[in-house]
C-alpha cells in the first residue's frame, strides 16, 4: 500500500471513530465489511450460475423435452428424474423479510425458484443422454419448499418418459420444443 492510500484509510478510520466513538467501531466496521463481501459473493456466484445455465440452454445436442405423452410406436421407454435443492442467498431473505413487511409478491424468492427449475431440467437433460436417450415425454415439474432451522431452501423435481429414436432439438426445425 502506498503511503498517500494508508494515509487516506488512517483518515476514514479516524473519522469512523470519531463518528462512533468507544463503541466498538472496529467490531462494527467488520461486521459490515464481513457482510458486505458475503453479499457481493453471493450476488457473483448466482450470476455465474445463470450464465452456466444459459451457456447449456445454447448447447447443441438436448434431448427435446415435451409435456405432451410419448408417441404410440416408442421402443424403449423409461423413467427418469432428477432434483435440485437451492438455498435463498443472505441478500435474497433481507428482501424477504423487507417485502413481508409491506406485502405483495416476493419476486427475489421466484428468482431461486427459476433458477432451481433451470437447473433440474439440466440435470434431466443430462440424465437423458447418460441413458442413450433422445427426447424426454411427459415432463413434469414439482417443487417444495423447505425452511429446516430457519434455512430457507427450495427443492424441484423434475420427472418423465425417456425414450430413443425421436430426435434431438437441434435437428428440429427452429430448435425444436
Amino acid at each position: 500500500m502506498t503511503e498517500a492510500a494508508s494515509g487516506s484509510a488512517v483518515a476514514w478510520l479516524d473519522w469512523v471513530g470519531f463518528v462512533l466513538p468507544d463503541t466498538g467501531w472496529q467490531v462494527a466496521f467488520a461486521a459490515v465489511s464481513v457482510s458486505a463481501g458475503l453479499w457481493l459473493a453471493s450476488v457473483w456466484l448466482a450470476r455465474r450460475h445463470d450464465r452456466a445455465l444459459d451457456r447449456h440452454d445454447r448447447s447443441p445436442g438436448r434431448p427435446l423435452l415435451s409435456t405432451l405423452p410419448p408417441p404410440a410406436d416408442t421402443g424403449s421407454a423409461q423413467l427418469i428424474f432428477a432434483s435440485v435443492v437451492l438455498s435463498h442467498s443472505l441478500s435474497r431473505m433481507l428482501l424477504v423479510v423487507l417485502r413481508r413487511l409491506v406485502g405483495g409478491e416476493v419476486a427475489a424468492l421466484g428468482l431461486t425458484v427459476r433458477r432451481a427449475r433451470r437447473e433440474a431440467r439440466r440435470r434431466l437433460e443430462r440424465a437423458a443422454r447418460d441413458a442413450g436417450c433422445d427426447a424426454v415425454y411427459g415432463l413434469r415439474f414439482a417443487g417444495v419448499s423447505l425452511g429446516a432451522g430457519g434455512l430457507k431452501t427450495v427443492e424441484v423435481v423434475v420427472y418423465g418418459t425417456a425414450v430413443r429414436g425421436a430426435g434431438r432439438i437441434d435437428a428440429r426445425p427452429g430448435g425444436g420444443r
